[in-house]
């Protein structure tokens, strides 16, 4: 799930970057930056979640504390 987070993010940060260069507009500026913020939260998000799921499974391989 994190690499696919991770995966989206990517490409929704290279269209924004590709598409940049032809903003004629404002509204269209503002709708490319939004794709290259988006994207970044993305990828963001699919780290941590990566990183969640390697702490749960080292927690899940740990010995639990005698009673």
């Amino acid at each position: 799930m994190g690499a696919l987070a991770i995966a989206c993010g990517a490409l929704i940060v290279l269209f924004g970057l590709l598409t940049t260069r032809h903003a004629p507009t404002d509204a269209q500026f503002g709708t490319e930056i939004t794709c290259l913020v988006g994207g970044l939260v993305l990828i963001f998000v699919g780290v941590a979640l990566r990183r969640m799921d390697r702490l749960a499974r080292r927690f899940d391989e740990a010995e639990p504390p005698d009673a």
